[in-house]
């Protein structure tokens, strides 16, 4: 028995990586009936490392791409094309597949849903735990929050192609846009709670990395998207909640970018976000430097005191 999921895995130059990423989709209870590898522009042997475990694979169905624009949405998109089955997932080529995960959402694949959300594990530092998940349809939590990554979201193909798929001009937190961009579209949605799925490693070749200084210009060019996607919706007291949060994140990413000492990219960050809101009350002034405060001093959660605020 097959589920009624494609896999989509999108690499670039993860040749030590890359065996024990396809093992453990090899070692998988329910094999996903499509898998398809996205070669995203690779200078090492990753490409001949997915030809070679390809070809041992008697139970996969392995498509194998290359896509020459950069960054893993456009590599992702490029897997979308080829996906025939009703639903879709993607992983990244440095995390370990969940032997239980297809089995245990293939119940809930259902023609009455869009999209069905699991809790994650993530590894920081060497030390494992559930990464943060709050099951909610609130497109602020997501702002704020970000409790959906790639590997929390399972998509109808027809729903995520109707959204456009992966925005390609998100090089860094795109699984955070996209997360957002599907709320905001309101999907008929699932949240499972009962386990925590993979082992998603944060390390420094990873997408996101493990600062936010060295990234920080392409950071404010997603918020910035982020801020286009809210724009679009038409719940106008919603919309101002939305752009509430998002003034929110900008100062805790101002705050996260000081923690780190790069007053220069802080202080670059507070401008785009007086570009992008210009004049705001006194009240939200406020509300945003304690946010921005708090953070700089480390103090872990500041994303709930900002969530009351919204």
């Amino acid at each position: 028995m097959r589920s009624s999921v494609s896999l989509v895995i999108p690499f670039h130059n993860r040749e030590t990586l890359l065996p024990r990423t396809l093992q453990s989709v090899a070692e998988s209870s329910l094999f996903p009936d499509h898998l398809v590898l996205v070669d995203n522009g690779s200078t090492d042997d990753s490409l001949e490392i997915c030809r070679q475990w390809s070809r041992q694979q008697s139970n996969l169905r392995v498509t194998i791409l290359r896509e020459s624009t950069p960054g893993a949405a456009a590599a992702r998109n490029r897997g979308l094309q080829e996906v025939d089955t009703p639903w879709v997932f993607f992983f990244d080529s440095d995390d370990i597949f969940d032997k239980d995960f297809l089995a245990d959402i293939q119940p809930y694949l259902t023609e009455v849903l869009d999209f069905v959300a699991v809790p994650t594990r993530m590894v920081v530092k060497g030390r494992e735990g559930v990464r943060r998940y709050r099951p909610t349809e609130d497109a602020a939590c997501q702002i704020l929050y970000s409790h959906l990554n790639t590997q929390a979201m399972v998509f109808r193909t027809g729903f995520l192609r109707k959204i456009g798929g992966w925005d390609v001009r998100c090089l860094i937190w795109n699984d955070w846009e996209l997360g957002l961009r599907a709320l905001l579209n309101k999907p008929r949605m699932r949240w499972l709670t009962a386990k925590a799925y993979h082992l998603i490693s944060v390390h420094p070749d990873s997408i996101t990395g493990v600062c936010f200084s060295d990234k920080s210009e392409r950071l404010f060019e997603v918020l910035q998207i982020a801020a286009n996607d809210i724009g679009m919706t038409t719940d106008a007291i919603a919309r101002t909640r939305l752009m509430k949060a998002l003034y929110l994140r900008y100062s805790i990413l101002a705050g996260r970018l000081l923690a780190e000492r790069d007053k220069t990219s802080a202080h670059e960050c507070l401008q785009k976000r007086q570009e992008l809101f210009g004049s705001v009350s006194v009240g939200l002034r406020l509300e945003g430097w304690i946010v921005k405060l708090l953070t700089s001093c480390h103090l872990p959660g500041t994303w709930r005191l900002a969530m009351s605020m919204v």
